[in-house]
């Protein structure tokens, strides 16, 4: 039987495997877990790629797979060896949602990974549970959407109870399906063009020539969404800071954030730096951007990107945003904080998001915002605009927030002042907001408020 300590997988599958039981076991992220994994592995590309699949798409579907599973076992997941459980999510996903092999062969590799993880009672259990699965997995009962919404989100989409019940007070329960639809697909790869370089247009007829396909982003002028490419460190360019990695939602932060060149400039919750090095680029590497964290492990990361981008504008501080008067200069022209919060508009983004959120966290995270909003208010000058920004959902955390902020100080006032050709359908000029909503924007879920000072 398997242990905790195990040697480098030998497949895609073995790599899902040890992935799943780190995430369930070791509370890993499974991002972080699954790159680490295959770091030990000699997989050839496909076989990567696959492992990433079954990995994340496992882990995302979970309650989906259980509830099928459920039906079809009949022991407790429970009361199952972590091994063997996720031997089974992770067969049942690929019989259910996958369909790139045949059942047959997807129950043969199971029982063989049970060979190994399990013992012969379990290899039993594995072969016998996925055999009646693979025949009748087109007849599995998940609750209607139509007379059990919340049956049917929690179960065959996958959503947590307590958020399905929390979003269906707020949207009809097509929209809340519409979400949910979206936050189980994977994400499209969004890249943002350094334009102290070179032009999206340039960069798009590089990768061309090199067999790479890209398109504009459908907001964004700087973004480019790229087709599959495997590593994105392996593209023409990145070395040399032509592009960084970013969500659509993110680069929309900083595009209507509108620095001006010669600008002082603060990004309170700086790391990973995609916002920071976005307002570097926008104020043409003129003026100083401040990027600002609590992690000093973390800045370094947006120091070295910088670097890689060729920004010479952007300077670190390791601090806490609500003491840090105490290490930037002042008064400053715009201050942006991206604040710590759910997230609940990037479900899309990490598999196992959705599972390690808790209704609690909401209100820690709500106050905490407003320590913040109310420290970088002191930090900018009058005529000054402050950018509020969020990848949450949730109303407590978005226009709720810049509500009550305004309640306290009201000498700050909206101030979005979108280009002209930027019309986006969540953007309310009178409140100085904007919503990114998912299903409809294709982005991440984002919220952005810009307030000036008077």
């Amino acid at each position: 039987m398997a242990s905790d300590s195990q040697t480098g997988p030998h497949d895609a599958r073995e790599a899902a495997l040890q992935t799943l039981y780190a995430v369930e076991v070791k509370a890993a992220f499974a991002h972080l877990a699954l790159s680490h994994i295959l770091r030990t592995a000699a997989l050839p590309p496909r076989e990567r790629a696959l492992a990433t699949e079954l990995a994340q798409g496992t882990v995302r579907m979970r309650a989906a797979v259980d509830f099928a599973l459920a039906q079809f076992c009949h022991y407790q997941l429970t009361r199952l060896s972590p091994w063997i459980r996720n031997l089974l999510r992770l067969a049942a996903y690929e019989l259910l949602f996958l369909h790139r092999t045949s059942p047959a062969a997807t129950c043969h590799a199971a029982v063989e990974l049970a060979k190994q993880y399990g013992h012969p009672g379990t290899v039993r259990l594995v072969n016998a549970v996925l055999r009646r699965l693979s025949e009748q997995r087109k007849q599995i009962d998940y609750p209607p959407f139509e007379t059990d919404p919340v049956g049917h989100l929690t179960t065959r989409l996958s959503h947590p109870r307590w958020l399905v019940e929390r979003w269906l007070q707020r949207w009809p329960p097509e929209e809340v399906r519409a979400l949910c639809l979206t936050n189980n697909r994977p994400p499209p790869l969004t890249v943002r063009v350094n334009r102290l370089r070179l032009t999206p247009e340039d960069l798009r007829a590089q990768w061309e020539v090199r067999g790479a396909k890209a398109q504009p982003c459908r907001w964004a002028p700087e973004g480019l969404v790229v087709g599959h490419v495997g590593e994105v460190q392996l593209l023409w360019g990145f070395d040399q800071g032509w592009f960084t990695v970013q969500d659509e939602a993110s680069m929309l932060v900083g595009y209507l954030a509108a620095p001006q060149p010669g600008w002082e400039v603060a990004d309170l919750c700086s790391a990973p730096g995609g916002k920071a090095t976005h307002l570097a680029e926008l104020m043409g590497d003129r003026g100083r951007v401040w990027a600002v964290d609590l992690h000093s492990r973390r800045l370094q990361r947006v120091a070295e990107t910088a670097v890689r981008l060729g920004l010479r504008n952007l300077f670190t501080r390791c601090a806490d945003a609500r003491r840090v008067a105490e290490v930037l200069p002042q008064p400053l022209d715009l201050v942006l904080l991206d604040v710590p919060c759910t997230g609940t508009g990037t479900l899309r983004r990490r598999a196992d998001a959705r599972w390690r959120k808790q209704p609690e966290q909401l209100e820690e995270l709500v106050t905490l915002q407003r320590e913040l909003l109310s420290a970088a208010a002191e930090l900018v000058r009058p005529g000054g605009v402050l950018v509020y920004s969020t990848c949450s959902l949730e109303p407590e955390e978005n226009e709720e927030q810049i509500r009550w902020f305004r309640e306290r100080y009201s000498h700050f006032v909206p101030a979005l002042e979108p280009p002209p050709e930027v019309e986006l359908p969540g953007l309310n000029r009178a409140e100085g907001w904007l919503h990114l909503w998912p299903p409809r924007d294709g982005t991440d879920g984002a919220f952005l408020a810009r307030l000036r000072r008077g």
